[in-house]
C-alpha cells in the first residue's frame, strides 16, 4: 500500500521546508492553481488554497469547517472536492468524460479530520514529490 504524507501543521510549529499556502500562486479568472489540467479542478483546488491562506497554514480540518468557508465566499458546497477525491465527470458536447485523480490529495482520518497530503501541495505548484520551498 501507498504511503500518504499529510500536513498537519499548528501556527507555533510550521515546518519551513514546506510550501507556505501564500506562496502558491493563484492564476486566472477561476482562482487555482493552473496544474489540475481541467478548470473545474483547478477552481476546487484553488478554493482549498484559498482557504489555507486564510488560516496561514496546513492544518487539519473538517468538511464543515470548509463548507462555513464556501458559503461564506457564496460558493457552491456541493463542489468542495470536486476532482480531488474520486472521479470526475467532465461533460463536454455530446459525449463524457470520467478521470480520477493521479494522486491521493485529500486525506480523512478515523474521526472525520481531513488533511492535504504532499501530493496536493506538489501538483499545486506544478510538481510531483517535491513541496520544498
Amino acid at each position: 500500500m501507498k504511503e500518504i504524507e499529510v500536513i498537519d501543521e499548528i501556527a507555533e510549529r510550521i515546518d519551513p521546508s514546506v510550501v507556505r499556502p501564500d506562496q502558491i500562486p493563484l492564476s486566472g479568472e477561476m482562482s487555482g492553481p493552473s496544474s489540475f489540467g481541467i478548470a473545474e479542478i483547478e477552481e476546487t483546488a484553488g478554493h482549498l488554497i484559498q482557504f489555507f491562506q486564510l488560516r496561514g497554514h496546513w492544518c487539519r480540518f473538517t468538511i464543515d469547517e470548509l463548507r462555513r468557508f464556501y458559503e461564506l465566499k457564496g460558493w457552491n458546497p456541493n463542489l468542495m472536492f470536486s476532482g480531488l477525491i474520486g472521479g470526475h465527470i467532465h461533460m463536454g458536447g455530446m459525449s463524457e468524460m470520467i478521470s480520477a485523480p493521479r494522486e491521493i490529495y485529500i486525506a480523512m482520518d478515523e474521526v472525520g479530520n481531513c488533511y492535504v497530503t504532499k501530493a496536493f501541495i506538489g501538483q499545486c505548484m506544478g510538481r510531483k514529490e517535491s513541496v520544498a520551498a
